[in-house]
């Protein structure tokens, strides 16, 4: 109708980092759910060495990244989609670090009225701040520490425990985290610390901090992908609603569509 007022876009709250980065699947688990609550939709991307080939998933043991990250940038046309993201959507993106995207979300923010935050690796509190205050959301009590790779035979197995977080409704941090950034969940409020694939010395570190740890053993000594993911499948069966199927690479990129349809992931 002339003259009537256009709609609102839809919100995107829209997180990237390097994909190497270690605190990027509890951060992206975090989010999900934060996101969720205040009504925006959530995506990630993660800035991978692309080779290109057409490859249907795989052990990363066996298989070189790039293999396993799909198709080249430009031939996916990435930058095509991140900039009809900005301009479908009123985006807030949290970037961690210097990645391949970031200044065009830098140029295309300007016209698209997004507002694009740009965080250093190791500012994992800084970030949730920086969130948590945006969506005006208050800090839980209970973090979950994750271990990306907690044993032989298990490297990215942490892309599998986002229901951990998720349905918690907790802040995700990786086992590598800083001590100061340890120290600084304390002052935000957080008292519960669950673990998964975390070894005993590093929880009883916590316990010392002030931490009250809990450890539910979902992830075990001998565990590999699919003895370890079935047991987290398992432990959320009465709230999922589906499965995601695939290798640790595919199911980091698919974290935003598993947390939002309810979805748990088993390896194949």
């Amino acid at each position: 109708m002339e003259g009537s007022e256009p709609s609102p876009r839809p919100r995107l709250l829209l997180y990237t980092a390097r994909y190497q980065f270690a605190q990027k699947n509890a951060i992206a688990a975090t989010l999900a759910w934060v996101a969720e609550r205040r009504g925006f939709a959530f995506d990630v991307y993660y800035d991978a060495i692309h080779s290109g080939l057409h490859f249907g998933g795989g052990n990363p043991e066996h298989f070189d990244l790039g293999v396993l990250t799909g198709g080249l940038v430009t031939g996916g046309r990435h930058l095509e989609a991140a900039a009809q993201a900005l301009q479908r959507f009123e985006a807030t993106v949290i970037c961690s670090g210097r990645v391949a995207l970031g200044s065009t979300f830098a140029t295309l923010a300007e016209s698209s009225n997004a507002a694009v935050y740009v965080m250093s690796e190791d500012a994992v509190v800084s970030l949730y701040d920086k969130v948590f205050s945006s969506l005006e959301v208050d800090w839980p009590d209970t973090a979950v520490m994750l271990s990306r790779s907690p044993g032989p035979g298990l490297d990215g197995i942490d892309a599998y425990c986002y229901p951990e977080i998720l349905f918690r409704g907790a802040v995700g941090i990786e086992a590598t985290i800083s001590l100061g950034s340890l120290a600084e969940l304390r002052t935000r409020g957080i008292t519960q610390m669950v673990v998964c694939g975390v070894h005993q010395e590093q929880q009883e570190a916590l316990t010392a901090m002030g931490f009250q740890v809990r450890d539910h053993a979902v992830i075990v000594n001998g565990d590999d992908y699919r003895t370890a993911t079935y047991r987290l499948a398992q432990r959320w069966r009465d709230q999922q609603r589906g499965w995601i199927i695939g290798d640790p690479v595919l199911v980091s990129y698919s974290i935003p569509v598993a947390c939002r349809e309810r979805r748990t992931a088993i390896f194949s």
